[in-house]
């Protein structure tokens, strides 16, 4: 627990959880990730907070004891399970092109570049994909394509 500069109180208000990278204050009511936190604390729009975690990150000494190994699919995608991928990036990346909510939101947070929306095929997720996929017939998301999809 600690106390947010603007709130005056005896009890400490700030939570951090250092597990799930999220903070809360129990003053004024928000909260949310680091990102976040240094755009409220330092008084800095979105990019400027990134890039002041990206010149702390870079400072960092991480021991590789420290780092746990990430999870790694063990056996390559098939060909079909391939062709599934590429249809729901191309789902994705179509409904951001045609549903300006999620471009807007990007625009709101300092990210404006259009040549890194269609270079990353960057998605947006309107809760319709799986109204598409069944109409392959017996094309299920097989478990193995889960952590691809992280």
């Amino acid at each position: 627990m600690a106390c947010v500069r603007s709130i005056t109180t005896p009890i400490p208000p700030l939570s951090v959880n250092p597990i799930e990278n999220l903070w809360q204050c129990f003053g004024c009511g928000k909260g949310g990730d680091v990102i976040r936190f240094l755009e409220m604390y330092d008084k800095v729009d979105f990019p400027q907070a990134v890039s002041r975690l990206s010149v702390i990150g870079s400072q960092l000494s991480v021991k590789k004891k420290d780092l746990e190994p990430c999870p790694v699919n063990s056996k390559p995608m098939t060909v079909k399970e391939r062709k599934l991928l590429n249809r729901v990036i191309a789902f994705y990346h179509t409904a951001f092109c045609e549903d300006t909510r999620a471009k807007e939101y990007l625009i709101s947070r300092g990210v404006t570049d259009n040549a890194l929306f269609s270079t990353f095929k960057t998605g947006f997720s309107n809760g319709t994909l799986l109204n598409v996929l069944p109409d392959d017939g017996d094309m299920k998301i097989p478990e193995s394509l889960y952590l691809w999809a992280i």
